[in-house]
């Protein structure tokens, strides 16, 4: 058990879990001490799942949540494939965590929402947002490291480190597809045949999408930037592939 507290895993997770109460209670701050507007938490005539009425900003939790998925969804194809002899079983909570992978990054474009109120400072309004962004962007830089453990221990070395390097403009393209196109990972598997036919007629009109598809090469810079960056200070080294345990 005292393997286990000290491990730094679970130190990290730790500690990414005070941040998220941490940035849960500035929220939470606002809401209850500043005067804002009455938030509508949920309308099922919408197709967003959250519906909220401006200035309350309670997307930001749920968008927190969906960015803690790829990071359980990766722990738990770890524990597949270490601890029971179906190691096929890890394909599902691999699928969870590359639909949910670009869930992590996407809070940090969640300043689009940020407006200057009279009764709220900007600062704290900004530290609000961006709380909430460097949790989740974590999550998904963390969720990618242990995945690249993963796939070290199924796959060549080669293969492994396409895979990881893949994922990240994939990720910049799902993005794209919920900041813009404003559909949700779960669309994949609720609505996929209108999610697709939407996807094929947005990106066939490159001309009229030019701008909001720059998002996604600059988008994939920042990541793979970041995590790198994030790599060579939990791994230690500037090596591209951690070493494998």
């Amino acid at each position: 058990m005292k393997n286990f507290l000290r491990h730094p895993r679970t130190v990290a997770v730790t500690w990414l879990l005070l941040g998220s109460v941490m940035a849960t209670g500035l929220l939470w701050f606002r809401l209850r001490w500043i005067q804002g507007d009455t938030p509508i938490l949920f309308d099922l005539n919408d197709s967003n799942f959250f519906i909220v009425k401006k200035g309350s900003m309670l997307f930001l939790p749920w968008n927190l949540f969906l960015a803690w998925i790829p990071l359980i969804s990766i722990f738990v194809a770890q524990w597949l494939f270490e601890k029971t002899w179906l190691r096929w079983t890890v394909i599902l909570p691999l699928i969870l965590w590359l639909l949910f992978l670009p869930n992590a990054p996407y809070i940090i474009t969640d300043f689009v929402h940020y407006r200057q109120r009279a009764q709220i400072p900007f600062w704290y309004d900004i530290m609000t947002i961006g709380s909430f962004a460097a949790i989740g962007f974590i999550c998904g830089l963390f969720s990618l490291l242990e995945a690249e453990r993963l796939f070290l221990k199924i796959f060549p070395r080669l293969l492994a480190r396409v895979f990881i390097i893949l994922t990240i403009p994939l990720s910049a393209f799902g993005i794209w597809i919920g900041r813009f196109l404003r559909w949700n990972s779960w669309d994949a598997f609720t609505r996929p045949e209108i999610l697709f036919q939407d996807l094929f007629a947005q990106v066939s009109d490159i001309s009229g999408n030019a701008d909001s598809l720059g998002i996604i090469p600059v988008l994939s810079v920042i990541l793979l930037v970041s995590y790198l960056l994030f790599k060579n200070i939990t791994s230690g080294g500037l090596s591209l592939m951690p070493k494998a345990h």
